[in-house]
């Protein structure tokens, strides 16, 4: 039993180092040395856990995503005030994730977002899926019990509602990358984000309007980090 422990607590430690490392330092300027270096273990331990940097990558974004959903679970579980309120609360809660990790989100979707990287991508969409569709499910139920939300297919629309998600968080980092911070760029995405709560609302057959509409700039945290995901991601 203390071998399974001691198993357990070294490959944590790794996956932790490697999101401390990527957020601060970056995932191209992290080796898996520094990782190594960082964790205070053998050269071996790391490669009893990990074949690659890719793959520790991978855990750390599928850690990433648990924790997520740990995090917005409470407020999706929130039933009082009706579906409309709850389905707020939810990318309410998934705003403030977010923003509250924004260092290792920029750096994993700049990596995810490359075209070699499909495949990881698509893997931990699946994974994404499998935790956050049950959760969007009980509030679209919820939302045509009460006669708010008129969906053809409530497990359908959940998991359509993830897909939209994805699809306008890959074509606003490709904004950035291809277009970079001018007012106009900005302002597209601004017309995005509220072009797809407007969708979000049609698929619901939700009332115009009661999906809360979000400033771009709010779910960002200061110090113009737009133009260090850009700069930095641009030139890998």
């Amino acid at each position: 039993m203390p071998r399974v422990r001691n198993f357990d607590k070294t490959r944590t430690l790794l996956l932790e180092t490697a999101n401390q490392l990527f957020a601060s330092q970056g995932y191209d300027r992290t080796s898996v040395e520094a990782i190594i270096q960082q964790a205070g273990v053998s050269k071996g331990a790391f490669y009893h856990h990990f074949s690659s940097k890719e793959e520790i990558l991978d855990a750390v974004t599928e850690r990433m995503t648990a924790e997520a959903i740990d995090a917005i679970r409470p407020a999706a579980a929130d039933t009082s005030g009706g579906a409309v309120a709850r389905l707020n609360r939810f990318f309410g809660a998934s705003r403030t994730w977010s923003v509250a990790h924004f260092e290792l989100l920029k750096e994993v979707l700049a990596v995810l977002y490359r075209d070699e990287n499909t495949t990881m991508r698509r893997k931990i969409e699946a994974h994404t899926a499998a935790l956050s569709v049950p959760l969007l499910a009980e509030i679209v139920r919820q939302g045509t019990d009460e006669g708010v939300f008129d969906p053809p297919d409530v497990e359908m629309t959940a998991r359509m509602m993830l897909q939209l998600a994805w699809v306008t968080r890959e074509a606003n980092v490709r904004t950035l990358l291809e277009s970079g911070t001018s007012s106009q760029t900005l302002a597209a995405l601004q017309k995005r984000a509220d072009l797809t709560l407007e969708m979000l609302e049609r698929m619901l057959g939700a009332p115009k309007g009661s999906i809360e509409r979000v400033n771009v700039f709010e779910t960002l945290p200061s110090e113009q980090p737009i133009e260090r995901v850009v700069t930095q991601a641009g030139s890998k």
